[in-house]
């Protein structure tokens, strides 16, 4: 096997060492004939190489060196080509990211005490270095109503025409019942955000994702019932959508959600709460 000349190095102890193609190499001991042998830094390994006393020659060598894993990935993600970069690299990269990032965070919260309790852990601040606010249900009109106090101290009135928000229910409420004549209004993005979720929770996700698909398209289509006017949307969804719409159970219950939560002007999130 061919090799490069062997350059030298110094360890963390002091020792010398040998670098050959990129393998660190220690020196084990004199054979006869003035012959030097160097055995790999990795003791697991069985690689050797004999030097002359010059230790600039090689005169025999194993006929190949082992590498540990780390080694081989630190080569891998140096060569910027990715012409053989397969799903399962990808896969296993998205798999580290996840590790590593777990083992600096907490993991994804599920209720309202574990974020409260990841906040707290991770002594994180807002953008504005305030720290989060985060009430429960009963306690959003107790949080506005202390906010209209803390204004009338300062001599301001605090009594707000419109109010943007997300899509729970409950803020939405609070904020009614301290200002009654309030226009509560979600955003799109959390609107969209909300049908997507239940797109995945029916089983439409795959639909969706392919451009042939018949349901797919027509879940497209759906999505972009927030770019019409108030007075279209209950229409357009009745006349329009539900003529075309494709037979199918999981398509039907979606369609039923959106109906009992947005498009019925008695639901709770009517056309005009996510209409701008």
């Amino acid at each position: 096997m061919s090799m490069s000349l062997p350059s030298n190095m110094i360890s963390q102890h002091g020792k010398k060492l040998k670098i050959i193609d990129g393998y660190k190499m220690r020196f084990h001991k004199m054979l006869n004939g003035d012959v030097k042998r160097w055995c790999c830094v990795k003791k697991t390994c069985t690689a050797y190489v004999k030097t002359d006393m010059s230790e600039n020659t090689i005169i025999d060598t194993q006929e190949e060196l082992c590498e540990c894993p780390l080694k081989l990935i630190h080569l891998e993600l140096k060569n910027k080509k990715t012409d053989s970069l397969t799903t399962s690299d990808i896969s296993c990269i998205r798999k580290g990211i996840y590790a590593a990032c777990r083992s600096i965070l907490p993991k994804k919260p599920t209720n309202i005490q574990d974020v409260h309790s990841s906040l707290n852990s991770l002594d994180i601040k807002t953008f504005d270095n305030e720290t989060f606010l985060l009430v429960n249900d009963k306690l959003y009109s107790s949080c506005f109503l202390e906010l209209k106090n803390e204004c009338k101290k300062l001599n301001l009135c605090l009594n707000p025409e419109i109010m943007y928000a997300d899509f729970e229910k409950s803020i939405h409420m609070g904020a009614k019942n301290v200002w009654p004549d309030i226009i509560t209004k979600g955003c799109r993005f959390h609107l969209e955000q909300a049908w997507w979720r239940k797109v995945q929770n029916f089983g439409l996700s795959t639909h969706y994702c392919d451009d042939l698909s018949e349901i797919g398209q027509f879940l497209k289509n759906i999505f972009g019932l927030p770019m019409l006017n108030e007075d279209d949307v209950e229409i357009s969804f009745t006349v329009n959508f539900m003529s075309i719409k494709p037979n199918d159970e999981k398509l039907n219950q979606f369609m039923d959600y959106l109906v009992e939560n947005y498009i019925d002007t008695q639901s709770d999130l009517p056309p005009h709460t996510w209409q701008k």
